[in-house]
This record gives C-alpha cells, structure tokens and sequence, in this order.
C-alpha cells in the first residue's frame, strides 16, 4: 500500500509501478478498511462477500500478491489442495493483469473518470 504522506512526489514511484491512476492516504486507508472487512466476513464463513471485498481493495493495490493468492485460495480452493499449482497461478496472474489493465483504460482513458 502507498500512502501520500511526502506529497504526490513521494508517492510517485508507487503510482507508476503499480499502474494506479493516483495514490494517496485515503486510498490506502481504504485498502486496509476493505481488508480488515474481508478478514471479519472470512472470520464469519462469508468467503465469497470476504473475497469480494479483497478483490476491491486490490484495485488500489494491484501489486499486492499475498491479497490476490488469499483470493485466489477462496475463490479456487482446488488449485492450493493437496498441492498449489503454481502453473495455474502464473496463468491466472497473467489473466487478471489483462483484465485489470483492460479496466484502467477503460475508466481512466482521457478526460472521464469512472469507479464503476
């Protein structure tokens, strides 16, 4: 997670690596409350609503793999059990980079700007 304490300058080199059309305190505030949500709901049985609400927070953090392999492990227990296929993984991450990417040019392509 990035937080903006130094000013946009500061938080840059996150902002580029992780693609993020911007970065700041209240994203990362925001990306702790999803993941805390999403570990109270799991602590609840609710792992399809705890897996949404982490898929949420990965928007604002998308190099966060220990957020997309707890996904991951709900969403596809039979991919981590007996053994972890790590093929699949690298498959799968290359799937939703595709998806996230085709995501960020379609809500922050130009002028407009949709959280949709």
């Amino acid at each position: 997670m990035a937080a903006d304490i130094g000013g946009a300058a500061a938080a840059r080199p996150f902002h580029e690596v992780a693609k993020a059309s911007f970065t700041t305190i209240v994203d990362s505030e925001l990306v702790a409350t999803q993941v805390r949500l999403g570990a109270t709901l799991k602590a609840l049985g609710r792992d399809h609503e705890a897996a949404d609400e982490w898929a949420k927070a990965l928007r604002f953090d998308p190099a966060n793999f220990v957020l997309r392999k707890q996904i991951w492990l709900l969403r596809f227990p039979e991919r981590f059990h007996p053994t972890i296929d790590f093929t699949w993984q690298k498959e799968q991450l290359a799937r939703e980079h595709a998806e996230e990417e085709a995501w960020r040019r379609k809500n922050f392509e130009g002028d407009s700007c949709s959280l949709s």
